[in-house]
């Protein structure tokens, strides 16, 4: 966990600003080799600006010590500690997940970070953002019924967005992709407006769920300049029929398994730029299955440094990769920087003997 946040979250700092003293507090961090650091990094202007996403959270243990981390980058920025839990609650930390009891611890792990924070972080309770995905079930006639006591007209891909999350949800997760894009989605929320129709209770539970299907919309269409995750895995073989359907259909190259498909869309997830990092199974390095995601990884990518590990390590039969990666291909990558990425990318392309 301390790898991929440090070389993630913090490294985004370090470059954002150059004379910080984080690197102190950050032992798995690994340097830039010496005069290579590109010169087209994402970099934030302040704290503010710092937008981290674990999809698939779980119960929290990438946040809670990207909450640790962020406390260092708010104080060194020169906030008053008090201040500093409900502006990391607010602005930087974004979670999601499908099981609604893990959702919940990893609330509740924040909420007792800030309080360790902050004794008074209890008198201004600040919700964390994190989102347990759930299916919101909406009927022609409920939405009929709504629009007539708002006074609106929704379009069809609108009604389209709106039952995006009808069923399967608790299924795919976060590997769903939103209809809409940011321009059109954040119009749909203008249009739903924030208050209910009065009068009719019926219609304020529909304005409710309307609510709720916006929020997990604008989650997913969110590009954050930091995502890290340890995803859920599950092959080919165990995958029912929707949810082999639906890998083929928006994940022909990481099909093979969950954990693929998370690498895939950790980058969708993240700002050009911005960087992703993930613990996985190894067998993406080497297996033919995995052939399409290693070349979409060499065109796209740049795989800055991972993590081997043997058999056992992380308490699994099976070895593992932990690997950090900007989600962008520049021309200091194709130069200077091409041997050290190069090395890393041919060995993950290497058949295993």
């Amino acid at each position: 966990v301390r790898y991929l946040v440090e070389n993630t979250l913090g490294r985004l700092w370090l470059r954002s600003r150059p004379n910080s003293g984080l690197k102190q507090h950050m032992p798995y961090y690994v340097e830039d080799p010496e005069g290579q650091t590109p010169t087209d990094s994402l970099t934030v202007a302040s704290p503010e600006e710092i937008k981290l996403l674990d999809p698939a959270c779980g119960s929290g243990h990438m946040l809670t010590y990207a909450f640790e981390l962020l406390v260092k980058i708010w104080e060194e920025d020169g906030h008053p500690p008090s201040e500093i839990p409900d502006k990391i609650l607010t602005h930087n930390l974004y979670g999601l997940e499908i099981c609604p009891r893990a959702a919940q611890l990893a609330q509740f792990a924040l909420v007792c970070k800030a309080r360790e924070q902050s004794r008074t972080a209890f008198r201004r309770p600040v919700q964390p953002q994190v989102m347990c995905l759930q299916n919101v079930v909406i009927s022609p006639e409920e939405t009929q019924a709504w629009m007539h006591a708002k006074g609106v007209k929704l379009s069809q891909e609108e009604l389209t967005q709106i039952h995006q999350f009808r069923q399967h949800t608790e299924t795919f997760g976060a590997l769903i992709q939103p209809v809409l894009d940011g321009e059109k989605l954040a119009a749909l929320v203008a249009k739903i407006g924030a208050q209910a129709p009065g009068g009719d209770l019926l219609v304020q539970n529909t304005h409710r769920k309307l609510r709720l299907v916006l929020a997990q919309a604008e989650m997913l269409s969110q590009r954050y300049q930091v995502v890290v995750a340890n995803p859920p895995y599950m092959g080919r073989k165990t995958q029912n029929g929707v949810l082999k359907t639906f890998a083929l259909g928006y994940f022909p190259a990481s099909a093979a398994d969950l954990f693929s498909m998370f690498i895939e869309r950790g980058f969708s997830l993240s700002r050009p730029r911005g960087v992703a990092a993930l613990v996985t199974m190894q067998s993406w390095m080497f297996l033919d299955s995995y052939s399409a995601l290693r070349e979409d990884m060499l065109r796209k990518r740049f795989i800055g440094s991972g993590v081997h590990m043997d058999n056992m390590v992380m308490g699994i039969a099976f070895g593992t990769i932990a690997f950090v990666a900007t989600n962008a291909r520049s021309e200091e990558h194709t130069s200077e920087l091409q041997s050290h990425s190069d090395l890393v990318c041919r060995l993950l392309l290497e058949k295993k003997k």
